[in-house]
């Protein structure tokens, strides 16, 4: 079967991909002049990568993860300690760190209890506010996807704070939009595998350009199977 694959971004490696093994002829199409979607990276006129955003992966992306070490691709991270760094003009560098020897879900709400940009209170508040979805399963946080994240935040009464200073920014982090623009889904999808695994949190960044470390092995795999992929192409 022909299958004609709109999108060069990660979804579409991954289909183009999976399929191809399988014997289609597939033919992956990408309207920019670099692949990779979100996830793209380009040179500019002195030669230096630039990208569309900061990449950074999380060790719960188990699918991707899985997809990527059975292509051949699995040492491409850096890993980087559980920990993730805020930066703002009032508080400088403020850190969120998960203690290594704590269980899950005490490991990042440790973390949480050290974080100064929140007062006492902000914190009380925002661990009282989570608890169902620490608590709680991926069909509760599927069920919270009729609403922004910031609405969902706010109705359990978590404070305008803590949304300014840690959600607005994992909101950025997770996908380049502002937490009253995402899903409710989309975070709290997110702080459920923190609170469940233990690796979940751990960071990686790619060694070098995801352009030459995943985007252009995984076309080359894909045209050595007989599928194209064709960048520029509406």
């Amino acid at each position: 079967m022909r299958v004609i694959i709109a999108g060069a971004g990660p979804a579409g490696f991954v289909v183009a991909r999976t399929l191809v093994d399988r014997g289609h002829d597939v033919v992956l199409l990408e309207k920019r002049d670099v692949p990779g979607g979100k996830v793209s990276a380009w040179k500019d006129a002195d030669g230096d990568w630039v990208e569309s955003g900061l990449h950074v992966f999380f060790g719960a992306y188990h699918n991707l993860l899985a997809f990527l070490d059975r292509h051949g691709l699995g040492d491409t991270f850096n890993w980087k300690p559980a920990e993730m760094i805020f930066a703002s003009e009032r508080h400088g560098l403020a850190g969120i760190q998960f203690v290594p020897w704590l269980p899950t879900p005490l490991n990042g709400l440790a973390g949480v209890a050290k974080f100064k940009p929140l007062t006492l209170g902000d914190k009380l508040r925002m661990g009282l506010g989570l608890i169902r979805p620490i608590f709680g399963d991926q069909a509760y946080v599927d069920a919270q996807d009729n609403e922004s994240y910031a609405s969902w935040h706010l109705r359990h009464g978590m404070g305008q704070r803590s949304l300014d200073e840690v959600m607005h920014t994992m909101a950025l982090a997770l996908n380049f939009q502002r937490a009253d623009n995402v899903s409710a889904k989309l975070a709290l999808t997110a702080m459920l595998h923190f609170a469940h695994e233990k690796k979940a949190p751990m960071m990686a960044l790619v060694k070098g350009s995801p352009d030459t470390n995943i985007w252009r092995p995984l076309i080359g795999q894909i045209e050595q199977r007989g599928g194209t992929v064709l960048l520029n192409k509406r």
